[in-house]
């Protein structure tokens, strides 16, 4: 079971590390806008054509007097404002996208939509800005599938060769004391020793040390010095499994008590 907690606890870790990888790469997509600067006339219908993409989170429309007074503080025109506000100044679109539906396939696309647009002076936007960060998240999204697809069959895995081993070695254990059992009874010792004896190691070696790490694990989640979240949910699956195998242990091993008992 500790070998399926660190299994359990090494995968949360990793796969928290990716998803924090993953939402750092969408961050640099969503604030990598594109932006566009188009005629005052033609505006509102670029401002409604791309706000109607899949893939545009939404489209900003710089404000006339922002546009002014930034042209005044960076210039220094502030005897000119009076003109400024005569001149016919173009508008500036800001697109942003949704990093999840935006790949180089709507990369192609929103190209293709601008070659469509008219009233378009300049467009300040490249593929090779998103690039590295798609690259980033193929990767990411590639391990995090192999990891939810083989993770329950390793998980699970282990979880049965330890079953086997435990039955195995329970089995073995009992085995080798059989012959002080066979003289202990036939010399008039009470066969309900033998059971208890037999319930008692099954305590001692599944259902107690099993409990412990459950109620120890509980605890330190409870109090916040565990951060991750425990299986606990298997823990009771894995815990079923144990008791079953540890009676089906006590079945085989009293019968073969009986039979070589009884010879």
């Amino acid at each position: 079971m500790i070998l399926n907690d660190a299994m359990h606890f090494g995968k949360e870790t990793f796969v928290s590390y990716l998803e924090m990888q993953q939402k750092t790469k969408y961050n640099e997509i969503i604030n990598n806008p594109a932006v566009l600067i188009v005629t005052e006339a033609q505006a509102e219908t670029i401002y409604e054509n791309f706000s109607n993409l899949y893939f545009v989170e939404r489209v900003e429309k710089q404000n006339r007097k922002f546009l002014i007074s930034s042209l005044i503080e960076k210039y220094e025109l502030e005897e000119a404002s009076f003109l400024l506000e005569d001149l016919n100044l173009p508008a500036v679109l800001e697109i942003n996208f949704k990093a999840h539906n935006f790949t180089e396939m709507e990369s192609n696309l929103f190209e293709e939509s601008l070659e469509e647009e008219e009233g378009i002076f300049k467009v300040l936007y490249s593929k090779r800005n998103y690039t590295k960060s798609w690259q980033d998240l193929e990767l990411i999204n590639k391990i995090l599938q192999i990891i939810n697809k083989w993770y329950l069959f390793a998980y699970w895995g282990i979880g049965l060769l330890i079953l086997v081993l435990v039955i195995y070695f329970r089995y073995n254990y009992e085995k080798r004391n059989l012959r002080y059992w066979k003289v202990y009874l036939r010399s008039g010792g009470d066969l309900r020793k033998r059971n208890q004896k037999l319930w008692l190691n099954s305590l001692l070696i599944v259902i107690i040390p099993a409990g412990i790490l459950v109620a120890a694990m509980f605890y330190l989640f409870n109090y916040g010095i565990l951060k991750i979240v425990p299986d606990f949910h298997y823990h009771y699956i894995r815990g079923g499994v144990l008791l079953a195998g540890s009676l089906l242990t006590m079945i085989f091993i009293r019968r073969e008590d009986y039979d070589q008992i009884h010879t």
